[in-house]
């Protein structure tokens, strides 16, 4: 008769052939021996479901391989919970692996704490080859934690497949049917656990890999992400909704910056809920939480649009490379749910200025379609694109931290190529009124732009945005509106860590004595200069602040690794003693029985003897003995 399995391992298993194996002979070499194995093969269609049943067949006392047609993880996850005849479950993915020893350390814990949950950090091994140690917690191993603590300490971090939970609490709860499930369910489960116990060392193995969900920054199932924040706002104990406000808020400023592409959704969904978090959370508690919130929580707080607005006039065709560049804005500088719109002859009425006009008829159709990028920002919001800029990294969270912003085409210019605006704002309104004044110069944007920033509102290029790597831009028209350096908007935002298109102008290629070369601006041939000394004096000054941080990090953990020797150390003195104390009560209750037994020895001789020949006199055995 097979035993009942104290563990039941859940892997969800979506075409993983290249991973499967070492994940499932992960599994089997654990110290831990009674365990199950649910592979739940969820439709794969390559050569998982023969690599999975394969083992099964060698290991029928361990793995049980189970099929449903393609409903996602949290399908899976809920089908294989369903099945499950452990006491415990264990959730892996496919390609992932674990350490030998951590079913037995995890259930040890579990036992010993009587805990609904256990949980212990993991191993994130990045694309390209980095390994980190994360989700790690200043918990003791030796407490049993709330929920609240739980809730309270992670900030951000979602891992379900590093956790052991106690079967009959996690059977209270579902995962969703989107994707994210797991960002969306854990800390609902977590939120409700009452004995939460924490192993300090890292059992998992979590690998990251370019078709993985996580990995992708622009997948439409990445929508799911807002979904799930969502569901953790309906689902989430409102009795902790003090720990739960201040969690969602961490977790979609986190999901800003890790999927930029989606910014303006987690955005919109931070002032959506605005009241929800001021009015449950504590900012005292969460200073640095209050000042990274205080620019999307101000009454005024206004978004420049997912839009590109490019001109294209004089109905001929773009270049080869203007076309490339074009369909390449989707997917680098913005993704699906952005408009990307040409302005030309068919949706603009060139007869509406005069100027414009005339300058249509003499050919000049940037100066034309200048004037009608101009006008829809005004109207509309968005982004005022030349065909001749290349996009390689998205530009959406930009767009969620100003209400416009222009670039430096060089210090004594503003680069007419690139800028953009929120709807109705003063600053493009006045740029309309004043290019209109120069319609007829060849050059009317930058013109323009120059005169209304540079010289009526006093902004200054200063070098020190190019080589310091922190102060990227300045502010005018009250903080509304950035202007940045062109290469700190080239290399942190929207156009690229390796774009060289910035500028309309394209380098000429020349040959001198035998070589070929081209001319460049002296003034971008000085800033590099300068770029390149400054830039190696950085990460010189960075590589000893990383020193200072290694050893701040190094003198921590060397503090927590002795506090958990000291806590030891006071454990195996407490044993200690109660051992010593113990083995002197034994010690008396051994002479106690030894005298008893000698006394009643004595008396039944007394007897024996009595039996045979009285005694002369009476004897009170009670005063005697």
């Amino acid at each position: 008769m097979k035993k009942t399995p104290k563990i039941s391992v859940i892997m969800p298993m979506y075409n993983a052939e290249k991973y499967i194996a070492a994940a499932l002979d992960s599994i089997l070499d654990q110290t831990f021996h009674s365990y199950e194995i649910l592979v739940v093969n969820d439709g794969s269609t390559d050569n998982s479901l023969s690599i999975a049943e394969e083992y099964s067949r060698n290991h029928p006392e361990k793995i049980q391989v189970i099929s449903q047609e393609n409903a996602g993880a949290g399908a899976a996850r809920n089908f294989g919970v369903k099945k499950a005849s452990g006491n415990y479950v264990l959730f892996m993915d496919s390609d992932d692996t674990v350490e030998k020893d951590m079913l037995s350390a995890l259930y040890a814990s579990a036992i010993r704490h009587h805990s609904e949950v256990v949980f212990c950090p993991f191993y994130r091994h990045g694309l390209h080859g980095e390994t980190t140690i994360e989700g790690s917690f200043n918990f003791s191993p030796r407490k049993v934690y709330t929920g609240e603590d739980f809730i309270k300490n992670s900030e951000y971090i979602i891992t379900t497949c590093t956790k052991l939970y106690q079967t009959d609490f996690i059977r209270r709860f579902e995962f969703p049917s989107f994707w994210f499930e797991d960002v969306a369910l854990l800390p609902v489960m977590m939120s409700y656990a009452k004995r939460i116990t924490y192993v300090p060392y890292a059992y998992y193995h979590y690998l990251r890999h370019d078709s993985s969900i996580v990995s992708s920054v622009s997948n439409k199932q990445i929508l799911g992400s807002v979904d799930a924040v969502r569901y953790i706002r309906e689902h989430a104990n409102p009795k902790i909704v003090h720990e739960i406000a201040p969690y969602i808020a961490h977790l979609l400023l986190f999901m800003c910056v890790r999927r930029p592409a989606f910014a303006d959704l987690y955005v919109n969904l931070l002032t959506e809920y605005k009241e929800y978090i001021n009015e449950n959370t504590d900012f005292a508690k969460h200073p640095h939480l209050q000042n990274r919130l205080k620019s999307y929580f101000q009454d005024d707080y206004v978004m420049i649009p997912k839009r590109i607005f490019y001109d294209h006039f004089g109905k001929q065709p773009l270049s080869p490379s203007q076309e490339e560049n074009v369909k390449g804005w989707q997917g680098t500088l913005v993704e699906f749910d952005a408009r990307i719109i040409c302005l030309n002859e068919e949706n603009c009425d060139i007869s509406e200025h005069p100027l414009v006009e005339k300058a249509y008829r003499e050919g000049r159709f940037d100066v034309v379609g200048q004037y009608f990028k101009c006008k829809h920002l005004l109207e509309e919001g968005g982004i005022a694109l030349s065909a001749d800029i290349r996009g390689c990294k998205y530009i959406t969270r930009l767009l969620t931290r100003t209400r416009a912003f222009f670039a430096f085409y060089d210090d004594t210019s503003i680069s007419p190529h690139i800028y953009a605006s929120a709807p109705g704002e003063q600053v493009i309104r006045d740029a309309f009124e004043l290019l209109k004044d120069h319609l007829a110069e060849p050059c009317s944007m930058s013109a323009t732009l120059s005169e209304l920033l540079l010289q009526k509102n006093g902004a200054s290029y200063s070098y020190q945005w190019e080589s310091n790597f922190k102060s990227k831009y300045l502010k005018i028209y009250h903080d509304t509106v950035r202007i940045y350096s062109t290469n700190v908007l080239t290399w942190d935002y929207g156009l690229g860590t390796t774009i060289a298109a910035i500028h309309r102008e394209q380098p000429q290629l020349l040959e001198r004595d035998g070589e070929r070369c081209c001319e460049v601006n002296a003034f971008y041939y000085h800033t590099l200069q300068k770029l390149i000394r400054d830039y190696l004096l950085y990460k010189k000054d960075q590589a000893r602040q990383d020193v200072s941080k290694q050893n701040v990090k190094l003198q921590k953990k060397i503090a927590y690794f002795r506090g958990r020797v000291a806590e030891q150390t006071e454990e195996i003195d407490a044993q200690t003693k109660r051992m010593k104390l113990l083995k002197a009560k034994n010690t008396h209750y051994l002479s106690l029985i030894k005298d008893f037994k000698g006394r009643k020895l004595v008396w039944l001789a007394y007897r024996i003897s009595m039996k045979f020949s009285p005694p002369s006199e009476e004897i009170d055995s009670d005063e005697d003995f």
